[in-house]
């Protein structure tokens, strides 16, 4: 499995479920982020953890190109530029944290960012593992488009007759 496969299905069930979560806790998660911007040892803490995360994605996966995989690439260098600024500038991040949280919509828009986005790479690294696989039933070939839509929609995985 190539890198570009493995991130974007890590990643993107992940941020999936966390845009869907920020989408149907709207109230809980403005609260939640003022607790945040509120406790500069949080905001070290989180650049401490995700600077790391972020350069890990950009040292193993740095590849600009004209489809989905250069979504990942992009994630990667705003993680880590995003925990750099967590270390370095906690006061900027608070700042335009609470610019970004006084917007009426901003968690509306933040949701579907973090679902629709970076979804797109791991649809995309789904699709690509089908293609690759040769599953077989004994009545018949499993179709990849049965199996991808089982696998997101979180259905069991059918046999579609040829």
């Amino acid at each position: 499995m190539s890198t570009s496969i493995f991130i974007a299905r890590l990643i993107g069930p992940v941020m999936l479920v966390i845009g869907l979560a920020v989408l149907t806790n709207q109230r809980a998660f403005r609260e939640m982020a003022e607790e945040f911007l509120a406790s500069r040892a949080l905001l070290f803490l989180s650049g401490l953890i995700i600077m790391p995360v972020g350069l890990a994605i950009v040292l193993t996966h740095n590849v600009w190109t004209a489809d989905w995989r250069v979504l990942i690439t992009l994630l990667g260098w705003l993680i880590a530029i995003g925990g750099a600024l967590r270390l370095f500038g906690p006061l900027f991040v608070v700042k335009a944290g609470h610019a970004m949280l006084n917007k009426p919509y901003f968690t509306s828009i933040a949701a579907a960012v973090w679902v629709m986005l970076p979804n797109q790479s791991a649809v995309s690294g789904f699709d690509i593992l089908l293609r690759t696989s040769s599953l077989q039933f004994q009545h018949g070939e499993l179709r990849r488009h049965a199996l991808l839509s089982s696998l997101l929609v979180g259905g069991g995985v059918k046999a579609v007759p040829s």
